[in-house]
């Protein structure tokens, strides 16, 4: 009797002792820091590692998404056979919305895991430079499932570089002008950047060679300068007309002014440049190879009246 109940005592320990070694197989064990999870981001695609810095476009009226894609790498102290563990990773970039990174599941067989994130990037950002630069911050945190361990995932920054857009507007206070034949006058071009970044402006007027080789005159107080973002240039332009006309005109000219970017042209950026017309009434009578008989004839006409005014 009494061999049959240490028999039953024995069989209980020994069940006992395989529970507890199943049980702390796969607790976390807390000695010397084991039990945690090192848990690593990396830019890029898995097996094509990507650098610490974004490129994004942003278009001046409705901005811009930008996608950045990386990777957690997870080093497991403790086998987690009979377990997995979450990393739920978060993005922030100051005064700019970031889309939400699903939650990551790290299991034994699955240690290196791929994730994305978009950045919406709002209308008419400034270009990047020493005060513009933006830092993406992904951190984050980890824990056992069904186990309660948990720690944190240490942040890593990366550097968010916008391109730059060109754009112009162009005003002036008198774009319709009336004018005789070799008439002269001139005309203010008032020229801002709303671009979003420094630029290098050149401005000129479409078929000018030919225009002047028609009679037409224009000198520009200067065709190159260099403008802020936000800044306004106004630009003088003395225009001299045809002196010879064939007999009556009236009729209308289109001047039209083009503003270009001479530093998109340096770095191959393709840009669209502004345009903006003038327009220009062309009104009386020309005879040409006429005009010193017709001042003759004009001075003859004076004397004549002035005679017979004194006569009578």
């Amino acid at each position: 009797m009494m061999r049959r109940l240490t028999r039953r005592l024995l069989a209980i320990v020994f069940l006992l002792t395989l529970a507890a070694t199943a049980t702390l197989r796969y607790l976390p064990v807390e000695a010397d820091g084991a039990g945690n999870l090192i848990v690593t981001i990396h830019p890029g695609r898995i097996g094509s590692p990507g650098g610490d810095s974004i490129l994004a476009d942003v278009d001046p009226e409705r901005g811009g998404i930008v996608t950045f894609v990386g990777y957690i790498n997870v080093e497991q102290w403790v086998e987690i056979d009979a377990q997995y563990a979450v990393v739920d990773l978060e993005a922030e970039i100051e005064g700019w919305p970031v889309t939400e990174i699903p939650l990551l599941v790290v299991t034994k067989s699955q240690s290196t895991i791929p994730f994305s994130l978009s950045i919406m990037i709002p209308p008419r950002s400034m270009t990047s430079g020493m005060d513009y630069t933006k830092t993406l911050t992904v951190s984050g945190s980890w824990e056992y499932v069904p186990e309660s361990n948990s720690g944190q995932v240490s942040p890593v920054t990366f550097f968010v570089y916008i391109k730059q857009y060109y754009e112009y507007s162009v005003r002036c206070k008198q774009p319709y002008i009336q004018t005789s034949p070799g008439g002269e006058f001139d005309i203010d071009l008032e020229i801002t950047n709303t671009g979003n970044g420094e630029d290098e402006v050149t401005v000129d007027i479409e078929r000018r060679s030919t225009m002047e080789s028609n009679g037409w005159a224009f000198v520009f107080e200067t065709t190159k300068f260099e403008l802020a973002h936000g800044q306004k240039k106004v630009v003088p332009v003395h225009i001299a007309t045809p002196k010879k006309w064939e007999g009556w005109r009236n009729n209308i000219v289109v001047l039209t002014f083009t503003v270009a970017s001479e530093q998109a042209s340096q770095t191959g950026a393709v840009v669209e440049g502004a345009v903006y017309s003038v327009y220009i009434r062309q009104r009386g009578v020309s005879l040409p190879g006429f005009e010193v008989p017709v001042i003759l004839l004009g001075m003859l006409l004076v004397f004549i009246l002035s005679s017979k005014r004194r006569r009578k």
